[in-house]
């Protein structure tokens, strides 16, 4: 994992084990192909690098939005994660807000066409992040399954 020297503005390489995320949600389906849910999302510090911990369990909000049509699939996951336990040694204090939009257009035949921006907005340096990626996929049968 690439991590970021802001002074030197340049990225060394790191390989090991991060923090551990998860999510806890209820979600509901409805018969116009929309799904809803409401939940939470927490990590762990269990990174084994300095360079890659925050040393800090985190604990928030999570919403979630999605539409699956004969033509598209799109919506939108929106989480914010505060620090709730661990070290005031290691970095700031986190306050994170994401924000992940995805937009899948069906070609037929299998094929996609998608994008997915992963919006973050870090309440504590006030520092944006917001990477775009394009995609184009194919879904093909593997003994009768997609």
């Amino acid at each position: 994992m690439p991590v970021s020297d802001p002074i030197q503005s340049n990225f060394d390489p790191e390989s090991s084990i991060g923090d551990i995320g998860f999510d806890i949600i209820y979600a509901r389906t409805s018969t116009t192909g929309v799904l809803t849910d409401i939940g939470i999302i927490a990590s762990l510090p269990t990174a084994t690098e300095d360079a890659l911990e925050r040393d800090k369990w985190t604990l928030g909000p999570e919403l979630f939005f999605s539409k699956v049509t004969e033509t598209a699939v799109y919506g939108t996951l929106v989480n914010h994660q505060w620090d709730v336990a661990g070290s005031d040694d290691i970095v700031e204090d986190v306050s994170l807000t994401t924000v992940y939009i995805f937009f899948s257009y069906l070609l037929g035949g299998g094929w996609n066409v998608g994008f997915y921006p992963i919006i973050s907005y870090d309440w504590e340096p006030e520092q944006w992040t917001a990477p775009m990626s394009f995609a184009v996929g194919k879904t093909v049968a593997m003994g009768g399954r997609p």
